[in-house]
């Protein structure tokens, strides 16, 4: 499947960021380009949402930051995270459900793939407008995130971060992609929210209990033998 190959390639040119050049950075957001343009030829919708959150992906690794706003902007609205966060900070999210509102109701992404990939553009969210010192940004995004992650988001990712992908016009065909481990955006979880944090000082200040957390929890992971991959790694 053509999906397939552009997706094993694109991960070989990201496979080691040391090696990075100028080269091998325009060949990846190019077979990405590839990626996007084929997917949106072809009406796959979760493909194009994948493709979309690469390229944002990449941008983000090789610090090419005069970019990374304009295309986190189409990302978030394309997958409606512009639009949910500017009204849970009209209405609010609830963090214990109302009667007959499940708390899955924070949670956004029809699917697993799309709640993956949200998951993943509000951690590069927080990050980025931390970052450029943007604070009521980074908090509007790091509160999405607890939301999705405590409201089952984290269930997206599989057992082992394998996510399958079906095509409505072909029902016989289907594509497994390997993304993040769902340990690893559990341990991230902790580590970005006390990136972001602005209370460094005080008695219990909740930067340094989601660092301490966030440690414990990737030391403690670094004790678990990880299981072989079998599919192409893309986030």
């Amino acid at each position: 499947m053509s999906y397939m190959s552009h997706l094993a390639y694109f991960s070989s040119l990201s496979a080691d960021a040391r090696d990075s050049t100028s080269t091998t950075r325009s060949k990846a957001l190019g077979v990405v380009g590839d990626l996007l343009e084929i997917a949106m030829e072809n009406k796959h919708a979760e493909i194009v949402s994948l493709a979309m959150v690469l390229q944002l992906h990449e941008l983000v690794r090789n610090g090419i930051w005069k970019e990374v706003s304009e295309v986190l902007g189409k990302v978030e609205e394309h997958l409606y995270i512009a639009a949910t966060i500017e009204a849970a900070s009209k209405s609010g999210c609830p963090s214990t459900p109302t009667k007959g509102e499940p708390k899955a109701a924070c949670v956004i992404g029809s699917t697993n793939l799309q709640k993956v990939l949200i998951v993943h553009v509000l951690i590069i969210g927080t990050l980025f407008y931390t970052y450029i010192g943007d604070g009521a940004n980074a908090q509007s995004r790091m509160k999405k995130l607890h939301d999705m992650l405590d409201g089952g988001a984290l269930d997206a990712f599989g057992k082992a971060g394998i996510v399958k992908v079906d095509f409505p016009d072909s029902p016989s065909s289907s594509l497994e992609i390997q993304v993040t481990h769902p340990r690893v955006i559990f341990s991230l979880g902790f580590l970005v929210s006390s990136t972001a944090k602005r209370d460094p000082v005080g008695r219990k200040p909740k930067r340094r209990l989601f660092s301490q957390e966030g440690v414990m929890t990737v030391d403690k992971e670094l004790r678990i033998e990880p299981s072989c991959m079998r599919h192409s790694v893309c986030l």
